[in-house]
């Protein structure tokens, strides 16, 4: 579409805005401040660079503080916190990759919106001795993973233990990609990787290979090696788990109602519970990743006990459905020495195969879990002795 001009709208106190031009790749704004008036802090995922045409404005960006004037310019990172406050009247020319939708005036974007915003952290495995000098907050650095679940990005960790991958994807109004990632060493992820998709939102559509699959909340969607390319899209939030794969396995949607049912514990031991089995020999056909989800009877809030090991596979545990005032005390390390880590809604823990993984909740929760290794047999535990735990 072909817009001659625009109109200017008032921004803020002191602040004018006019768009220049937009398709829905890209944007360029023009801001015309008063002296005084402010740019307050704020973040967004769009990449964005700024040309001084005139005035003086001191800029905010992180914790970098600088001055700037005619034919200045600079480029602010994706979700970098930023503002300024014009020091003398003046335009900046800020152009945005891809297009600011809330700042458009010819509708919804020309195309569905791609913006694969992925960011990746890395966890090393270290050894039980190490992690026993540990701290509280040494042992969250290494096994607590929180923030997984921002509108418009995917938010990866890549353990060490058994190379497996978590995170989250909450595509809002637009797309995500889920392609290459530097950490695995491939042009596309998947294409020496197997994949588990569980949808904890609203229902959501995830495209892999030129197919879209509806997936409904408690619905799991596995991608076979080679795949290529994921898209998320829709108002799902998707929690994502990755294992390295040796062969391909057919993708396949599974219902809710299909997993496999596993009925165990009690009201008298506060620990009767479903275990809703997915990625399971019996269910879907994977190489080496396991997943399903565990949802409790009313009153029961012990996870995973009595507790057991399992050297031969690490597990990842994602807490979801706890109320904002409810948090799950996670129990984990050797069974001679027991550590914890405190669980808000969303959170997710790293198990390596050396610990213990169990839980109690302040209220009700569900948790997903994954596991990958050497074997893909569920019962494959070590189980151990309320007397030896300690």
């Amino acid at each position: 579409m072909f817009v001659k001009s625009y109109p200017e709208v008032a921004a803020d106190e002191g602040v004018r805005r006019q768009v220049l031009s937009e398709n829905a790749d890209l944007m360029v704004v023009a801001f015309r401040f008063q002296e005084g008036a402010e740019g307050k802090l704020h973040n967004h995922p769009h990449v964005q660079s700024t040309y001084v045409q005139s005035g003086r404005f001191r800029f905010t960006i992180g914790e970098e503080a600088f001055e700037v004037g005619p034919g200045d310019s600079f480029v602010i990172p994706s979700r970098a916190t930023h503002g300024c406050v014009c020091l003398e009247p003046g335009t900046l020319i800020d152009t945005f990759t891809p297009r600011r939708d809330d700042f458009s005036l010819i509708g919804p974007p020309i195309y569905p919106r791609t913006f694969a915003m992925t960011n990746v952290e890395t966890r090393y495995a270290i050894d039980p001795e190490t992690a026993r000098k540990l701290d509280t907050q040494g042992l969250r650095d290494h096994f607590h993973a929180s923030g997984l679940f921002v509108e418009g990005e995917i938010n990866l960790v890549y353990t060490h233990y058994d190379r497996l991958i978590l995170g989250g994807a909450v595509p809002g109004s637009g797309e995500l990609v889920l392609d290459h990632v530097k950490e695995a060493g491939t042009p596309s992820l998947l294409d020496r990787r197997e994949l588990g998709v569980l949808n904890i939102g609203d229902t959501g559509t995830v495209t892999v290979a030129g197919k879209s699959h509806e997936i409904a909340r408690g619905d799991v969607l596995y991608v076979g090696m080679g795949s290529g390319p994921v898209t998320f899209s829709g108002p799902g939030r998707f929690y994502v788990l990755s294992a390295p794969a040796h062969r391909t396995c057919p993708t396949k949607l599974i219902r809710a109602q299909d997993a496999r049912r596993v009925e165990l514990g009690s009201a008298e031991t506060s620990n009767e519970r479903v275990i809703l089995q997915f990625l399971h020999p019996e269910v879907a056909e994977s190489c080496q990743l396991l997943m399903g989800y565990t949802q409790f009877a009313q009153g029961s809030v012990w996870n995973t006990m009595p507790a057991h090991l399992h050297d031969r596979r690490m597990e990842a545990y994602l807490y979801f459905e706890l109320g904002p005032d409810q948090r799950v005390f996670h129990i984990m390390g050797k069974p001679e020495e027991t550590r914890h880590l405190v669980m808000a809604n969303e959170d997710a823990v790293i198990s390596p195969p050396w610990s213990i993984h169990c839980g109690a909740g302040t209220g009700a929760y569900t948790f997903c879990w994954a596991m990958a290794g050497d074997n893909v047999d569920f019962t494959d535990m070590d189980m151990v002795a309320m007397e030896d735990l300690r």
